[in-house]
């Protein structure tokens, strides 16, 4: 069988009549040897069409002729529809990979970036589909398709739920300090996934969901998401923070996965055996102001680039006028200015 289909497709250009009997051999070979029932069958008869140029109709006339001989054949059509839906189904997982990549909601081809445009023309070339179907499979992803609308749906549960985690994680920072770069984290994903929504949804309709927004969801839930950030630092501050709150629940072996995300001197040190604890600089720089828009990577490399001293009651500190290039940060206690 393989011998006469590659042979098929070898023949130049003939008479339509000589073509379809090349062809009804193929489909006859393929019955006799028990092939023609498989999917791979259906695919190899597409791509023979096309070598022969034969169109669906000439597939249709090759198929009633040979089912009055076997009637077995009757039920081909509709394998061959199912094979359509399963090539459709694939260049939509194709599609939405590709657009989940580029962080892409909706297909506007005329939008896209030349080399996103290029990836589109390759996955709608190598997906076996007609222009037809495949113009049918990417308007499914256009402002109005469903599998955009549903897109934008999730992106807005997830703007909801990532919303109520950072009220969350806002509200445990005013008891601990330590909760208060997790809160900046969380809020720099509801940045990103509200640029996501935001040119497809009414300003009206987000206004308001901005407006309502409540604390919501689980420490449980804020801390999973954040394990999976990809800044290694948040992973590591998320970790040292649960183990100090939940020691008996956290075990390193049973961490998810952080599957393509980075790592860092702070994370790893967090999953060592024997894990450090909260640098005591930490705790107070969390609590200070001046670094209440940090996220943990922003703290840990303002303690990896300072001197931490204790001053004795009475110290001087600096002298009025002396040259430094040194910021002067009061975390505990209280300094005077003297002139």
């Amino acid at each position: 069988a393989q011998e006469v289909f590659t042979l098929a497709k070898a023949l130049p250009l003939a008479l339509r009549s000589q073509m379809t009997t090349i062809y009804r051999g193929v489909v006859r070979d393929m019955l006799d040897t028990g092939r023609l029932d498989q999917a791979s069958a259906l695919v190899q008869l597409a791509e023979l069409r096309d070598a022969l140029d034969l169109s669906t109709d000439d597939h249709l006339e090759v198929m009633r002729v040979l089912a009055e001989e076997e009637p077995a054949l009757q039920g081909l059509d509709q394998r061959e529809r199912q094979l359509e839906e399963l090539r459709r189904e694939a260049l939509a997982d194709a599609l939405e990979q590709l657009l989940g990549a580029a962080n892409v909601e909706v297909l506007n081809p005329g939008q896209l970036r030349p080399e996103l445009r290029q990836q589109l023309e390759r996955l709608q070339a190598n997906s076996g589909l007609e222009a037809e179907s495949c113009q049918a499979v990417l308007s499914r992803f256009a402002p109005e398709g469903d599998i955009a609308q549903q897109r934008l749906q999730q992106r807005c549960q997830r703007l909801t739920q990532e919303l109520g985690l950072q009220r969350l994680l806002e509200q445990e920072g005013q008891r601990n300090a330590l909760f208060n770069p997790l809160a900046v984290a969380m809020g720099l994903k509801v940045a990103a996934t509200l640029e996501l929504v935001q040119q497809h949804r009414p300003k009206g309709e987000l206004a308001e969901m901005l407006r309502n927004v409540s604390a919501a969801g689980s420490l449980e839930e804020a801390f999973a998401m954040l394990w999976l950030d990809p800044d290694p630092d948040t992973a590591g501050w998320t970790l040292m923070l649960q183990r100090t709150l939940q020691p008996a629940q956290v075990a390193i072996n049973n961490l998810p996965p952080r599957p393509g995300l980075g790592s860092s001197p702070f994370l790893q040190a967090q999953l060592a055996a024997e894990p450090e604890a909260a640098h005591p600089a930490l705790v107070h720089l969390a609590a200070s102001a001046s670094f209440a828009d940090l996220p943990p990577a922003g703290l840990i490399w303002v303690l990896n680039n300072s001197s931490l001293r204790h001053a004795t009651a009475g110290e001087l500190l600096r002298r009025s006028g002396e040259p430094s290039s040194a910021l002067l940060l009061i975390l505990q206690g209280g300094a005077v200015v003297q002139s």
